[in-house]
């Protein structure tokens, strides 16, 4: 991924205790959730990665532990076919 001139950084967080993995795919990295493994912090469950991103709007899920999620703390979603994915608006 190219690293935003401009870029503002952006916690992905998510809770998920009994999870052996999470990732994080979105338009911002070609939907390839490998390159983006968010780390477990404290308290415990919770997972959490903080990524560069440049201003614009970016779909996203979460996969845990091979399972794609919405991100349970963003009501705001976006159908694209079949798929419905969080969006991010980052000014």
């Amino acid at each position: 991924m190219k690293q935003p001139s401009q870029a503002h950084f952006v916690t992905f967080s998510l809770k998920a205790p009994e999870a052996r993995s999470v990732e994080l795919a979105g338009d911002f990295n070609l939907w390839q959730p490998q390159k983006f493994l968010l780390k477990r912090g404290k308290p415990k469950g919770q997972w959490e990665l903080t990524v560069p991103l440049a201003a614009g709007q970016y779909l996203y899920l979460f996969k845990v532990d091979g399972q794609w999620k919405l991100d349970p703390a963003n009501a705001r979603t976006r159908r694209y076919g079949d798929t419905v994915s969080s969006v991010l608006s980052v000014p």
